[in-house]
């Protein structure tokens, strides 16, 4: 069975099998989220071995429950989904629905998991320095990328109808401002989203 906290996307509900570290070791002030701001999960403690945050921010982490009896009862009783699911439908449903990919942060002593409800709460999240920092085009160009794990300078120019050179220099600022990193060379560059660790 899937739990929402209230303002959450219904794709971004959460199975009890798939998401034990946001619910085993929550209380229910742990959720929380404001017309205002983005909804967030906080929950004491880093995520069991061999899980680590990095592996959560890409969506490459093992499926491990850190309450495998209660994950067996709880499937036993059809309350539980199959395990991996809901971090796995975190991510393809922000893809469908254009919005930012979830984010895990580690804010000692909690692993705090962030869901964004509009393209532009990508924006609201930044640090208010680079947020001043950045125009109009070059928030724009964030709130897309941010939706993704890399983008290419032709999606950006297929996406936001920007000429190559605008695509360029809007890159280049994001990366100065450490929201994206240049991979490859040539043809093959990708920039990817710079995902904060804590």
């Amino acid at each position: 069975a899937r739990r929402t906290s209230a303002g959450c996307p219904p794709c971004f509900a959460c199975s009890t099998s798939t998401a034990p570290l946001l619910y085993t070791r929550c209380s229910p002030r742990a959720i929380r989220g404001g017309a205002s701001r983005s909804p967030w999960v906080r929950s004491p403690g880093l995520p069991p071995p061999p899980i680590t945050v990095e592996q959560l921010q890409t969506f490459t982490a093992p499926m491990l429950s850190r309450n495998p009896p209660l994950h067996y009862v709880f499937g036993q009783m059809e309350l539980a989904e199959e395990q991996g699911l809901g971090i796995r439908a975190m991510r393809t449903g922000a893809e469908k629905l254009g919005l930012p990919l979830p984010r895990y942060t580690w804010e000692d002593p909690y692993l705090v998991l962030t869901l964004f409800r509009t393209p532009e709460a990508a924006t609201h999240e930044l640090a208010k320095a680079v947020a001043a920092d950045l125009n109009a085009d070059e928030k724009i160009a964030w709130q897309f990328v941010v939706t993704k794990e890399s983008v290419t300078s032709r999606e950006l120019m297929g996406k936001l109808g920007f000429d190559e050179r605008k695509a360029q220099r809007v890159l280049k600022k994001l990366m100065g401002v450490n929201l994206l990193r240049r991979v490859g060379k040539g043809p093959a560059t990708r920039y990817e989203v710079i995902r904060p660790s804590g």
